[in-house]
């Protein structure tokens, strides 16, 4: 599935817990909230995305604050019934939000 999203900001996750390697990148995104009596607007929401997106993140011009990207997301099972929605590629909407 492909979505829009506002990304702010990405950190990679590389390491070995427990004797399991892992590797993988969180996106630091916003997402608007349901909108009640008592809630309005937006909130801070991390996506969990393949290390293979790192080098499209890399190239990213984040000194604007933000960057919009088509996202390719896929659900992918995690265990005991629940599953984790896993951005595997994007690309920049505007091409001006790439560094030169």
């Amino acid at each position: 599935m492909s979505t829009q999203l506002t990304i702010i900001g990405f950190s990679r996750k590389k390491g070995d817990f427990n004797g399991n390697a892992y590797d993988y990148i969180t996106i630091h995104t916003v997402g608007k909230m349901e909108q009640k009596n008592e809630q309005r607007g937006m909130a801070g929401v991390e996506l969990r995305a393949d290390s293979s997106v790192l080098s499209a993140l890399q190239v990213l011009d984040f000194s604007k604050q933000y960057v919009l990207v088509d996202a390719d997301l896929e659900n992918r099972a995690i265990g005991k019934g629940q599953f984790v929605t896993t951005v595997t590629s994007i690309k920049p909407i505007l091409s001006s939000l790439a560094k030169s």
